[in-house]
């Protein structure tokens, strides 16, 4: 099938706002991901969870291929959490193949576990072009708590290049660096991070451009082209 039904523990201030904050996002998170899991395979569930309680709920029209359903979520306590109550977990942008491995790790290695990531694309005629354009996504990831970034094996060193240069110091990063970050650099290098990410375990990779609109435009055959490489 198509569909990857992704669950999160959503945005705590947005859910204050909405009055949906829960006391406890991992509780909530496993017991969703069970509850859900259950309808989508056509059982009648009854359940008395800490945070969800159905009685006799069951789908009228179950889908005939019950897709897969992931964890969209980065800590280790929700890695955990992902890997007893659901068939996989999405990582976000900025995962490389170390981050793909640890999450497999943190999950407990279950059988059958599906890896599923978001990459950023920016192809260019030259490799300074396309890290000029994405230096300043990348500063963003790695000046934030984001345990995924935190996995690459040069992490600590492009902490300190931030500190030290700022965004524009990270243009000078060895490409080696960058193909374990995103789909960036020459047509050939984001195939290479497609490939790393698939030995790394990575069954399905979403890719997205720069969010200049002419940029991404630009784009449109070389994602058709790298469709095909990978």
């Amino acid at each position: 099938g198509r569909l990857i039904a992704g669950i999160g523990h959503g945005v705590q201030d947005w859910m204050g706002q909405i009055g949906a904050r829960t006391a406890s996002p991992l509780t909530t998170l496993e017991e969703v991901l069970i509850a859900v899991r259950r309808l989508l395979r056509g059982e009648e569930v009854t359940v008395e969870g800490r945070e969800v309680r159905l009685r006799g709920v069951q789908l009228e029209a179950p889908p005939s291929q019950v897709p897969p359903v992931v964890a969209g979520v980065r800590g280790p306590k929700s890695m955990a959490v992902a890997g007893r109550a659901c068939d996989g977990v999405i990582l976000v942008e900025g995962a490389g193949p170390a981050a793909a491995r640890a999450a497999r790790r943190l999950a407990g290695d279950p059988s059958g576990w599906r890896v599923s990531t978001f990459t950023s694309l920016c192809i260019a005629p030259t490799r300074r072009q396309a890290y000029e354009v994405m230096a300043p996504l990348v500063a963003g990831w790695v000046g934030s708590a984001n345990p995924t970034v935190n996995e690459h094996p040069h992490f600590a060193e492009m902490q300190a290049l931030l500190t030290d240069g700022g965004e524009g110091a990270l243009v000078g990063m060895p490409a080696d660096w960058w193909m374990d970050l995103a789909a960036v650099g020459t047509f050939d290098d984001a195939v290479e991070h497609v490939r790393r990410l698939a030995d790394a375990g990575v069954q399905d990779v979403a890719i997205f451009p720069p969010e200049e609109l002419d940029i991404a435009h630009q784009m449109i055959e070389d994602v058709i082209a790298l469709r095909r490489a990978v």
